[in-house]
């Protein structure tokens, strides 16, 4: 699962302004990336270094333009009949061909087997990238048995998808038996080192479940499903309440191990 970072972002501004999606209607084995940029080029009346065409999923091209204004100019026509191939351009999104997925557990976990010197957001991320997202480590202090575990609260779409145990492989640093003997400046230059296979120290790691919160709404079966929609969002309460018919619903559970338990 994909938190995107500052640098995705930044693309996804770029695209944007610059690209669109172009499907081929019609024979659309008979059309490639190099025969619509080479049609899309005539049609606009552009160079070809001004424009750049990707095959993309689901029989569509991705056009990027080097210039925002042959974009729009593109965008501005339903559809473009270039010399045989009817093409119809949609404006760049990153919901193009996206399922709307929802989150409606929160959930505390107790990671039990992770060695100190890997404990961080990134190793549990690692860890539980499979049906979670990670919101945070948790930053209550820890009781003197509880201190063997790092706590973390996640999003799940569903419960029961939780994972109960990991494997954590760490790889071992590369041992350097001799500085490299490169002598520049006399003209004297040693090839790198051939290494070999990468070694790795695996542990394994129990995942306990210490609290869950359900924020599934009671009418969430008459709930619409939708492929594409830009307006949809996420909602949910900030406080638990204690009636069932309302959300979030709050689960503990008893963490037990030898390290004792968690209420």
């Amino acid at each position: 699962m994909l938190k995107p970072p500052l640098a995705l972002d930044h693309v996804e501004r770029r695209l944007t302004r610059h690209a669109a999606f172009a499907v081929v209607e019609g024979h659309r084995s008979a059309s490639s990336a190099a025969h619509v940029k080479h049609r899309l080029t005539e049609y606009l009346r552009i160079q070809q270094d001004e424009v750049e065409v990707f095959v993309h999923p689901g029989e569509s091209f991705l056009v990027f333009f080097t210039r925002v204004e042959n974009c729009s100019a593109a965008l501005s026509e339903i559809h473009l009949p270039l010399r045989g191939l009817e093409l119809k351009l949609i404006p760049w999104s990153r919901r193009v061909q996206a399922s709307y997925a929802k989150f409606r557990f929160r959930a505390c976990l107790c990671l039990e087997g992770i060695p100190h010197h890997a404990w961080s957001a990134d190793t549990a991320a690692f860890l539980l990238s499979e049906g979670c997202l990670l919101d945070k480590v948790d930053d209550v202090s820890p009781t003197e048995k509880e201190a063997a575990c790092l706590y973390v609260w996640v999003w799940a779409q569903d419960a029961s998808r939780i994972p109960k145990s990991a494997c954590l492989l760490v790889v071992e640093p590369e041992e350097i038996t001799s500085p490299p003997r490169n002598f520049s400046e006399l003209g004297i230059s040693k090839p790198p080192t051939q290494r070999g296979p990468p070694s790795a120290l695996s542990y394994s790691v129990l995942i306990h479940l210490d609290q869950l919160w359900d924020f599934t709404p009671p009418d969430a079966e008459m709930e619409p499903c939708f492929k594409f929609s830009p307006f949809s969002v996420v909602s949910g309460l900030d406080s638990p309440v204690s009636s069932e018919d309302e959300v979030p619903r709050k689960t503990s559970f008893l963490v037990l191990g030898w390290f004792g338990f968690r209420r």
